[in-house]
C-alpha cells in the first residue's frame, strides 16, 4: 500500500499534465490503465490492513464505519472540491492537487498504522 500510495503521489500531477498536452483517447486509457494498477496494488490490501486495525468484537461495525465515513468525505464532497480548486486556480490540472492531498493524508495514515500494529 505505501509503494502504491507514493507512487500515486508523485505520478499523478505529470500524468494531468501529460493529458492536458495530448488529450486523446489513447493517452486516456493509457492514464487509466496505469493508475488502474496503482489503485489495484493499494485497494487489494486495504481489507486485510481494516481488519488488523480493529478487535474481532467491534470489526465489522468499525470496518464500515471508517471506510464509509472516508469514501463519503474524500470521495462524496470529491467533485465539488474539484471544481472549486479549477476555479480558484484556473489550472486543468487542479484535480491533481486534491489525489496528491489524499495520497500524502493516505502514507501519515499507513505510517502511523505500521507503527501501531508493529508492521516491518
Amino acid at each position: 500500500m505505501l509503494i502504491s500510495a507514493l507512487l500515486l503521489l508523485v505520478l499523478i500531477y505529470p500524468a494531468f499534465l501529460y493529458l492536458i498536452a495530448y488529450p486523446t483517447f489513447g493517452s486516456l486509457m493509457g492514464m487509466q490503465i496505469v493508475f488502474g494498477f496503482l489503485m489495484t496494488g493499494y485497494f487489494g490490501a486495504l481489507p486485510g490492513l481494516l481488519s488488523e486495525m480493529f478487535p474481532v468484537q467491534t470489526r465489522t461495525t468499525s470496518m464500515s464505519l471508517a471506510y464509509n465515513i472516508a469514501v463519503t468525505i474524500f470521495g462524496g464532497f470529491g467533485p465539488f472540491i474539484i471544481a472549486w480548486l479549477i476555479t480558484v486556480t484556473g489550472s486543468k490540472a487542479a484535480p491533481s492537487y486534491y489525489m496528491i492531498f489524499a495520497a500524502v493524508i493516505s502514507l501519515v495514515a499507513l505510517i502511523a498504522a505500521r507503527t501501531k500494529l508493529g508492521f516491518r
